[in-house]
């Protein structure tokens, strides 16, 4: 395949180079660039699919000729294909090492140094805890990374001792430990209330205090929304939700959570999420989604869409306080003034309309 096929289809401000069967080489990078620096207002693409690798397309711009190049290395070709990292540089061989840690590991590192490969190592940024220092940090050269960085510290590690690349690409893990899942649902059973399928107040409470000692340990953030579920019959008739639409909410509930949130009973006729690592703000978005899940279609014959209610509030740690009881005040309150106000979610504090 020639290298030098463009192929300006895909886009007005793109120029697609010919894919390659192997990982590009500083050459090739070399081409890419000055293609680049010859079109600034084009976003040059170089792909390459190895019989071994998923394709990957390395994207090239520069705004003007005398700016370094930024450099975005996607994984696939489609349109919300996964970045793998972005660099600014002109240096190519660092960009074939990057290129090399993060796409080709088994290729041998100091086969680079033939083209620049030390070089490149060189001057690769500092990395610190697996992620490469960003813009304006010393030793950054004015470059970032994702946290995929971390392969950059390989790619200078693993130069400086080829046996511990050797020791990397070959090691074989061992079998691994068959999980008895009879023994998690058995668990799983014990923590969900029979009648709702939630689980209990109890659970809640234990996940609660879990998740605020991560919180003490991590710093991970995390949100209670408390919330009463109504249906509006006319004539100021407002009564809970019956069984059957309260676990059609609940199933579309739980389809609109992930794996980690916990839904649960908390008092009666009021129920409760925690939310895992989110802020108060991912918790009101969070209340809207479900909300429009509840209110999207009947939930029930005999109760239109528009008849029923949410009311939540909504506090979070550290966003509210530091303390999982007072967290648990200010849902309530906040709970409180979204009943007196009829609004669907108050997050605490919410301050009184004049």
């Amino acid at each position: 395949m020639a290298f030098d096929d463009i192929d300006s289809s895909t886009s007005e401000a793109s120029l697609r180079l010919g894919k390659l069967n192997n990982t590009p080489s500083t050459a090739e990078l070399d081409f890419a660039l000055a293609q680049a620096k010859k079109n600034t207002s084009a976003v040059i693409e170089l792909p390459w699919k190895t019989p071994s690798s998923p394709t990957f397309v390395l994207k090239v711009a520069c705004s003007d000729p005398e700016s370094e190049a930024n450099w975005i290395l996607y994984q696939g070709e489609t349109a919300d294909a996964a970045v793998l990292w972005s660099f600014d540089s002109d240096d190519t061989s660092l960009i074939e090492s990057l290129i090399v840690a993060e796409c080709a590991p088994d290729r041998s590192l100091q086969a680079l140094s033939g083209n620049g490969g030390e070089a490149a190592t060189q001057s690769a940024p500092a990395t610190a805890g697996g992620y490469t220092l960003g813009a304006g940090d010393p030793g950054s050269n004015g470059s970032s990374l994702s946290s995929n960085g971390g392969n950059l510290s390989a790619v200078a590690s693993l130069t400086a001792s080829p046996e511990a690349s050797h020791v990397v690409s070959h090691v074989q893990l061992p079998a691994a430990v068959e999980i008895e899942m009879s023994l998690v649902d058995h668990i799983e059973k014990n923590l969900r209330d029979v009648e709702t399928g939630l689980q209990t107040r109890a659970a809640f409470f234990f996940h609660l205090l879990r998740e605020h000692k991560r919180y003490q340990s991590t710093r991970a953030p995390l949100a209670v929304i408390i919330f009463e579920l109504h249906a509006d019959y006319g004539s100021n008739k407002i009564m809970p939700l019956p069984d059957r639409a309260l676990k059609e909410a609940f199933r579309r509930f739980q389809a609109a959570m992930r794996s980690i949130d916990i839904l649960a009973n908390y008092e009666d006729k009021q129920y409760a999420f925690l939310l895992s690592g989110a802020s108060s703000n991912d918790a009101v978005q969070f209340g809207k989604k479900i909300e429009k899940a509840m209110t999207e279609n009947p939930l029930q014959p005999g109760i239109d869409r528009d008849q029923a209610i949410l009311r939540a509030g909504v506090a979070g740690i550290p966003d509210t306080c530091d303390n999982p009881g007072v967290l648990l005040a200010a849902c309530l309150t906040a709970l409180e003034q979204a009943k007196e106000r009829h609004t669907s979610i108050a997050l605490f504090p919410s301050l009184a309309r004049p």
